[in-house]
């Protein structure tokens, strides 16, 4: 582990921090082999229910840091260059598609690869500091870290395309109009709302929502009637589970259910 990146768990939350605050916490290689790492074992957890991904300082994460990621000046060939990026995009793959809710809580600039990271997650939590540049044009890149699968599913494709050309910064405001965020709450709320939803998440009925995840994976790809097949499959293993048993006591019995997962 490294003091770049920070790894905690309490009350089956995992809050993942990236913690170069100096750099506006830019990803370095090292750190995104530690995402990659550590995000597979939060994933297959079973003590943990939910994953919260923040930054350090005053910024959630300014990108890649460029300086790091130069492979012509490292010697790499182009298909090793290729496999090494691909390898890195298994972070987001993992925050968008583990059995777990992920959430993001954004409390300053979100650029490039770091605005990636933030959407990939299930919920995205921001105070008014946040802010949103696709950054991509400005050194001469095209997208990745599947900026542009997750912009264009939030905010449409056109207006998606937009601000991969433009490059334009957007406030917490606008990107809480635009459907970007899933929430924007007071600086001083921030930590308490994304504590709050993370905590909701994590003592919930977690096979459920790893078999909801699954079934909107499966909607953005196929027809309806295969979504249809999904869900059915689903709905009835879930019917047999412990958990489904404990939620419809706890409703005839007026209380909270207590989910474990099973």
């Amino acid at each position: 582990m490294s003091d770049d990146i920070e790894i905690g768990i309490f009350e089956r939350v995992a809050t993942v921090t990236l913690n170069r605050p100096e750099t506006l916490n830019a990803l370095t290689p090292h750190m995104f082999e530690i995402l990659r790492v550590e995000l597979a074992k939060l994933g297959q957890d079973s003590a943990v229910g939910a994953v919260v991904l923040k930054g350090a300082g005053r910024a959630f994460c300014s990108g890649a840091d460029i300086r790091g990621l130069d492979g012509k000046r490292l010697g790499r060939t182009y298909e090793e260059r290729v496999a090494s990026l691909q390898e890195k995009h298994e972070i987001v793959y993992m925050l968008h598609m583990m059995p777990k809710v992920t959430i993001s809580s954004i409390q300053g600039p979100a650029v490039g690869a770091g605005l990636s990271l933030a959407l990939a997650c299930d919920i995205r939590i921001a105070s008014p500091q946040a802010s949103f540049i696709t950054g991509f044009a400005n050194v001469g890149y095209s997208g990745d870290f599947g900026a542009t699968y997750f912009l264009s599913r939030l905010v449409g494709e056109a207006r998606a395309l937009e601000l991969f050309l433009s490059s334009d910064k957007i406030d917490a405001e606008r990107a809480f109009a635009m459907g970007i965020l899933s929430h924007l709450v007071s600086g001083e709320h921030l930590e308490e709302e994304t504590h709050r939803q993370a905590t909701k998440f994590a003592r919930g009925p977690s096979l459920a929502y790893a078999a909801m995840k699954r079934n909107f994976a499966v909607a953005r790809g196929m027809p309806l009637r295969e979504i249809l097949d999904s869900e059915a499959l689903s709905q009835i293993r879930l019917s047999e589970s412990q958990d489904h048993a404990e939620a419809v006591a706890a409703f005839i019995e007026k209380r909270q259910p207590a989910f474990k997962g099973r």
